[in-house]
């Protein structure tokens, strides 16, 4: 019997072109191929990602019990082949920026976790650099040298060129040319020449988290353990929570829903892979991490200290299963939608009379965790309009404290899914 070990940990993820269908698939091969694999890493279309875990010990071969009468008290009758549909398996990955600087007129670049997240919650935005303009009425309220692909509701990252070279998230209010308000001020005072980098906004869009919309995707997935492998397929990613633990790098924590899997058996493969694992180290939660938090229309700057988040994202996967198989890659399965859920932001911060005041007063808030880096290296998660849940007491460090939850809302700034997105992910 051989034996392999499972800290060597390779996964590989390919958008499908039509559902169910790997690299490398036939009717006869429904599980895909190495070269198949291979051909798609060189391609560029299929990319092994860096990960903090990726358990593939859900994916288990569907049987049923035939449960037809036997003629002995004891006797039993081999099981059945039953559908495959499963979910679970835990899969994190770390949360990152841009992974590079976009410089002016240049376009942000889509990163292979990105394109994940796109895949996750449906709407996706890829700003432009460019740079203040001459006239600025604040820090708030002021014209770019460019607008090119700027849109009401997306985010862009305002940078003190003469400082620190730290960014601070803005999201876009109005447009009208080249002259645009934003949401939130940065820690220094907005000139001409600052810079304004581009940002990978990720939204939510229910339309393309349907399989009739137009950016509607299903993964295939790639798990080696050693020399061990198992393909899933049909494959959707349920983005749970985002945590913060402090001194380790923030995670994204997905479900997997698969409408195939492929366990190692006779027909597992490794592929021979010639590209390079995709994604960096990100940095560590409390380096130049903020908790921003102010009322609607409040436009200052303000961080508060907290000793710990989290975040449940809200936008559930939901299988549309089936009696029928009119694809055979996804028995049993047509595809994905969502449902309604709350997305919750939670923060332990210290105790101050203010928040309960804002409870009672039921007062509209935008919250936003940042992390204000060089560019490449920062990101945000803002929530343009929350409401408190009742504040409660809670003790840490010899501190008196706040448990704070908010319900995120979807936003009415206009009618459009990304300015009514009720999270918006930043990364530049």
């Amino acid at each position: 019997m051989a034996v392999s070990t499972f800290h060597e940990s390779t996964l590989a993820f390919f958008t499908e072109t039509t559902a169910g269908q790997p690299p490398g698939y036939t009717v006869s091969l429904p599980y895909g191929t190495a070269a198949g694999w291979a051909t798609a890493d060189t391609a560029g279309t299929a990319e092994r990602i860096r990960h903090h875990e990726a358990d593939p010990s859900f994916l288990i071969k569907g049987q049923i019990v035939d449960d037809t009468m036997s003629d002995r008290i004891f006797g039993k009758n081999a099981p059945l082949e039953g559908l495959s549909n499963v979910s679970g398996g835990a899969l994190v990955l770390g949360v990152t920026g841009s992974e590079a600087v976009t410089t002016a007129t240049n376009q942000v670049a889509e990163t292979e976790l990105m394109e994940l997240l796109h895949h996750a919650l449906g709407g996706q935005l890829l700003g432009y650099s460019t740079t203040v303009d001459v006239t600025v009425v604040s820090d708030v309220s002021y014209d770019v040298v460019a607008a090119t692909g700027m849109e009401v509701g997306m985010l862009v990252a305002i940078e003190d060129a003469t400082a620190t070279g730290k960014l601070y998230p803005q999201r876009m209010l109005t447009l009208a040319t080249k002259s645009a308000t934003f949401s939130k001020a940065p820690n220094f005072t907005v000139a001409a020449a600052d810079i304004v980098n581009a940002v990978c906004t990720t939204y939510v869009d229910t339309d393309n988290l349907d399989p009739d919309g137009g950016s509607y995707s299903t993964l295939s997935l790639y798990y080696q353990k050693g020399d061990h492998s198992w393909v899933a397929v049909g494959c959707k990613l349920q983005l749970d929570s985002i945590s913060f633990a402090r001194n380790e790098q923030p995670k994204f924590n997905f479900t997997v829903f698969a409408a195939n899997s492929f366990a190692p058996d006779a027909n597992s493969y490794t592929p021979v892979w010639t590209g390079t694992v995709q994604g960096t180290a990100g940095r560590a939660m409390g380096l130049d991490t903020v908790l921003r938090i102010s009322a609607d229309g409040v436009t200052t700057y303000a961080c508060i200290d907290m000793d710990s988040a989290n975040i449940t994202v809200g936008v559930p996967v939901v299988p549309l299963e089936t009696v029928t198989e009119c694809n055979v890659a996804m028995p049993g399965i047509k595809g994905y939608v969502t449902e309604p859920a709350d997305t919750i932001i939670e923060a332990q911060v210290f105790l101050t009379t203010g928040f309960e005041d804002a409870f009672q007063a039921k007062t509209a808030y935008n919250v936003s965790i940042e992390c204000q880096a060089d560019a490449g290296n920062s990101w945000c998660f803002m929530f343009p309009n929350c409401y408190f849940e009742p504040p409660t007491y809670a003790q840490n460090q010899a501190s008196n404290m706040h448990a704070l939850k908010f319900i995120a809302h979807e936003d009415t700034l206009t009618t459009t899914d990304l300015t009514r997105s009720k999270i918006l992910i930043g990364q530049y």
